[in-house]
């Protein structure tokens, strides 16, 4: 009976699929494994060539950056000394103006008072049309102030335009 139930249970069959069954098994783990292991050294190379790479482009850019701050250091400083420069000039300029500012208000002041007195001699005493007693006069003090103040403002808009065309580069 049991020789006759061994004929019945195909054991050869069962054994050959378990041999099977453990082959693919087999391939499949080391294959996964092997894909892992390659996987694993590609993201490697990858990341060291990224590292890599992203160092060599902070290198060149950091390279930029000193060079554009140098540049620009050089530029603003030849901007300051051309202000500097430019002050001293306009501050020469403008006492050589106030100056002159002085003796055209006094020499005004003198004729004025010489007009006036030549008009309230040979006319009724009031200021008409043609004299010049209406106009007054303005102080010197006044428009040294307003040269100043021009002179000032100018320096700086020139300085504001230098350092703008320092960054710029033109």
């Amino acid at each position: 009976m049991i020789a006759m139930l061994a004929k019945l249970i195909p054991f050869r069959d069962y054994v050959y699929a378990a041999i099977a069954a453990a082959v693919l098994i087999w391939y499949n783990v080391h294959v996964t494994e092997l894909e892992h292991h390659y996987a694993a050294d590609k993201v490697a190379a990858v990341v060291s060539a990224d590292a890599a790479a992203t160092k060599k482009a902070n290198d060149a850019a950091d390279k930029v950056i000193a060079a554009d701050r140098a540049s620009y250091t050089a530029s603003l400083q030849k901007a300051q000394e051309a202000f500097d420069a430019n002050s001293k000039a306009t501050a020469a300029a403008n006492a050589a103006d106030i100056a002159r500012l002085r003796d055209i208000t006094a020499s005004y002041q003198h004729a004025n008072a010489l007009l006036s007195g030549a008009l309230t001699a040979s006319a009724t005493g009031k200021p008409g049309a043609g004299s010049t007693e209406s106009l007054g006069t303005v102080p010197a003090e006044l428009g040294a102030e307003l040269a100043g103040a021009l002179r000032t403002t100018n320096d700086q808009l020139q300085l504001c335009y230098a350092e703008r065309d320092s960054l710029t580069g033109k």
